[in-house]
């Protein structure tokens, strides 16, 4: 929900990147968050964008010295308050986790409640998938091929119909599924059962 001031913010942070297609990155830098993927797909996106990568952690140093890129922005921690309007203020969520140590992913959730549309990748045992469904949410990929997640990040990018149709959607699937209200309605019916 946007508070007072969210709209002029969202597009302060718009236009300090020119205006351009936004996909973001907020985690921790470390190695199952998948960053170096992002980095490396970078090369291949023919969309004009930018892709700023909130948060820091022991991989931040290793994945500047990947790039030389103008395109890529390093962000360093966001502040909780300012992080929502990170999130309206991007098209792409570039989820790029790539272990089943990323049990759910809740910055993904929060990115689709603000309407960010998410690039995941497949990966067996985990709740990613399920959080956001390919197709429906947004695009998923093979785990690791950096050249299928920029051309997924490619074609969101390219086609307005289907970016609404994710946007829309993803916000839907986290209000049906992932509030504190669903939580609390399903341990009760839990309960009841016991």
């Amino acid at each position: 929900v946007l508070r007072p001031g969210d709209s002029e913010r969202i597009e302060a942070i718009r236009s300090k990147y020119g205006n351009r297609k936004i996909v973001l990155f907020v985690g921790r830098h470390v190695p199952y968050k998948g960053l170096n993927y992002l980095v490396e797909a970078e090369r291949y996106i023919k969309s004009d964008c930018v892709i700023l990568i909130g948060g820091r952690g022991p991989e931040t140093a290793t994945l500047g010295k990947m790039t030389s890129s103008h395109r890529i922005k390093f962000l360093g921690k966001l502040p909780l308050s300012d992080l929502r309007c990170y999130y309206h203020a991007a098209d792409i969520f570039g989820f790029t986790s790539c272990s089943k140590q990323e049990a759910f992913g809740i910055a993904l959730a929060e990115a689709m409640y603000c309407g960010c549309v998410p690039v995941t990748f497949t990966i067996e045992g985990s709740g990613v998938n399920w959080v956001s469904l390919k197709g429906e949410t947004g695009e998923e990929v093979p785990l690791g091929d950096a050249k299928a997640y920029a051309a997924a990040i490619d074609k969101v990018l390219g086609d307005e119909e289907l970016y609404e149709r994710y946007s829309q959607a993803g916000k839907q699937r986290v209000t049906d599924m992932f509030t504190c209200e669903r939580a609390v309605k399903e341990m009760e019916t839990i309960l009841d059962q016991l």
